[in-house]
């Protein structure tokens, strides 16, 4: 009983320095807990299956996420921890000179632990409690589902996890300070305000040895990144990338701390200049010991920009309008070079059709023989370079047959999508075609007026421009390029084509659309299942439904990936930032006092304060913004694969988040600072 009164009597004289400590705690446990919570958040909702499905996806993928989240938190709270009893060695040691022992000291800290982490674990819990209903609200838009349903509601599993997740951390903290106690000697911890660290500032000539090194290095892996574009496509030269970027990074810093010095120094009257000689040293001596921190930090940093930016970009890429991109209800396709009678399969395997289809329409598409034109010579060698020159390897231009429908089956599939027809003149072709990144050179090779040689028959374009219309259901504009030419090209020149690929579309009937695709997917699979029919002539290509589920899944798992990684790397970050600069203002408190002795007025002092925490903070900012700015350009050629994408909205958005999260715990930290340094006022005279 005595160390919980005394715990709480050091809690509450030092609740200023646990402040920040204490709100990371809450808010980590509170989104933790909110992003844990989503099985009971859409357990009241009247979903489909499908979509439940997407949901259990999302839920595991959020669990092993959490595993790392739950890492990066206990790297934090030790950390901050450390700084604590940092704060309280004097303390300890008039502990021990009273005659406590080490054990009664580390059982002091014991219950100082339990209390602070049950606290923020209540509050924590209460406060994601709250914040999880603003995720039901999320899933609810995600997943169009129905507002009326929504209710507030406590997750008693993702609170069980916060609690066990949390649990061990703090137990993983006791043990830190039972060790740490247990290493002090008393004539250190009363010394501890009066012990000055020793600055090590490196030579010039080592600190350029370092920032050389530190360039090559980052400029390796830049290199490897932008031109041998390694990132996803070859594990190991990614892994090396990784690691040469994290190691340049920490020899900047190291290099950093002799350099920012030095350089100050050159220029006479600024570094004499009101208190910017102090300011710069302890800068400089922060930068040299804490160059691993400000790597870290600059690298979660950099994941906190990359990951919030791409997932969103990857979302807005990856689903366009389902409607524009699913003309009809299913689409069926055979394999290529098979007579295939789609509907008279089906008819044959007992499938009733007018079941499930209102309408239905067979089409056969063709490719080019072999010794007709390829895609390699309709688009032109030097396209097909730069195209393959511009993704790497994620993207290579064979010489395909060229894919062509015929000008009557392309205009019944038109009628069938309630789009306008196409005519065309005898000799004239048209190009259907929406992947963003071949319609431009498509475009510019139709502006050029190129003749396709087919048979004999030599057809120029019908227009200048690709037809933005999809011929299979998709969740993005992804048609490639196919040709529609007249009949009589096809008919007069069997020899120049072979079968392609034959496609059924199909509208259901009237009625419950969820409910009638299931029972037709479900029949298709009782079909595959016997085994004289594998591999079976033909398949389901995409359905509206699958790409409407498809659409959200994405949505709703690179939504929430972004920001459960990027709120807990940014936090993170910038509760470290904080933590250290509170740690350096406590040791400082006897400087302020003689400089306030030497005359040194409150203003020059805070602004000086200011300007040390600005530079601490800036520094692996300015840092992992660099990088960032090298890895999006990477990352925006990849995801622009996928489609048309908006990364520079996504990362205005990403700074916004950023600078408001960053920009808080700065603000706190300078406030929480100033207060430390005035603490001694009432010890002096």
């Amino acid at each position: 009983m005595m160390f919980f009164r005394l715990s709480i009597k050091n809690i509450k004289q030092s609740i200023q320095n646990y402040t920040i400590y204490f709100i990371t705690l809450i808010i980590g446990v509170a989104i933790f807990y909110t992003f844990n919570s989503m099985e009971s958040q859409t357990a009241m909702l009247s979903l489909s299956k499908s979509t439940k499905d997407i949901i259990k996806e999302a839920i595991q993928l959020m669990s092993i996420i959490s595993v790392i989240v739950s890492i990066i938190l206990g790297y934090l709270i030790i950390y901050a921890n450390n700084f604590l009893i940092r704060r309280r060695k004097k303390e300890f040691g008039l502990y021990q000179t009273l005659g406590m022992s080490k054990r009664k000291i580390a059982q002091l800290l014991l219950t100082e632990t339990i209390i602070i982490g049950v606290i923020s674990l209540i509050v924590g819990l209460f406060v994601g409690a709250f914040l999880s209903q603003g995720m039901s609200l999320l899933v609810i838009r995600l997943f169009q589902a129905d507002l009326s349903q929504f209710a507030f509601s406590f997750s008693a599993s993702a609170a069980l996890k916060s609690c066990l997740y949390f649990g061990g951390i703090y137990i993983l903290v006791m043990i830190f300070n039972v060790i740490t106690v247990s290493r002090y000697k008393l004539i250190n911890l009363l010394n501890a305000s009066k012990r000055n660290e020793v600055l090590k500032v490196k030579g010039n000539v080592v600190s350029v040895i370092l920032f050389i090194a530190s360039i090559f290095c980052i400029g390796s892996a830049y290199y490897m990144l932008r031109v041998d574009h390694v990132l996803f496509t070859n594990v190991t030269k990614t892994v090396v990338m990784l690691v040469l970027g994290a190691a340049g990074t920490y020899l900047f810093f190291s290099s950093l701390a002799g350099f920012l010095l030095k350089l100050v120094q050159l220029r006479k009257s600024r570094y004499y200049r009101n208190l910017n000689m102090f300011v710069l040293r302890q800068v400089n001596s922060r930068i040299n010991t804490m160059k691993i921190s400000m790597t870290i930090i600059s690298l979660m940093l950099l994941l906190t920009i990359g990951i919030m930016s791409s997932a969103l970009s990857l979302v807005s890429a990856m689903n366009g309008d389902v409607s524009e991109n699913n003309l009809c209800d299913v689409t069926l396709i055979g394999h290529d070079d098979r007579e295939t009678d789609i509907l008279g399969i089906m008819k044959k395997d007992g499938i009733d059709t007018s079941k499930y289809f209102a309408q239905t329409l067979q089409i056969m598409y063709y490719k080019t023989a072999d010794q007709e034109m390829d895609t390699k010579q309709y688009i032109g060698d030097d396209t097909v370079k730069k195209l393959e020159e511009k993704f790497g390897g994620m993207l290579t231009i064979d010489s395909d047959p060229l894919v062509v429908i015929k000008l009557s089956d392309y205009n019944k599939l038109m009628k069938f999508y309630g789009k306008d027809e196409l005519k065309l003149k005898d000799t004239e072709y048209g190009l259907v075609a929406n992947y963003e990144q071949f319609t431009k050179y498509y475009n510019d090779t139709l502006k050029a007026r190129r003749t396709v040689d087919i048979g004999g028959e030599y057809l120029t374009p019908a227009d200048t421009t690709c037809i933005d219309i999809p011929l299979e259901n998709s969740n993005m504009k992804a048609e490639m390029g196919t040709f529609v030419i007249p009949d009589a090209v096809v008919i007069n020149h069997p020899d120049s084509f072979r079968n392609g690929a034959q496609r059924v579309y199909g509208n259901y009937v009237s009625g419950d659309t969820e409910k009638i695709e299931e029972d037709f997917l479900g029949k298709l699979k009782a079909v595959y299942k016997k085994g004289d029919k594998k591999p079976y002539p033909y398949e389901v290509s995409f359905t509206k439904e699958e790409m409407k589920s498809s659409q959200m899944g994405t949505t709703a798992i690179f939504t929430f990936i972004g920001l459960y990684l990027g709120i807990i790397f940014s936090i993170t970050s910038a509760a470290i930032l904080a933590i250290g600069q509170l740690s350096e203002s406590a040791d400082n408190k006897e400087r302020y006092a003689i400089l306030r002795k030497l005359g040194v007025d409150n203003r020059m002092i805070n602004m000086s304060l200011l300007l040390q925490i600005g530079i601490y903070f800036i520094l692996p900012l300015i840092v992992a913004v660099v990088h960032s700015v090298v890895g999006l350009q990477e990352v925006s050629r990849l995801i622009s694969i996928f489609g048309n994408m908006h990364l520079d909205k996504n990362i205005a958005i990403t700074a916004v988040f950023l600078i408001i999260v960053y920009g808080t715990y700065f603000i706190a930290t300078y406030i929480g600072s100033k207060g430390i340094i005035k603490e001694k006022e009432k010890y002096i005279g």
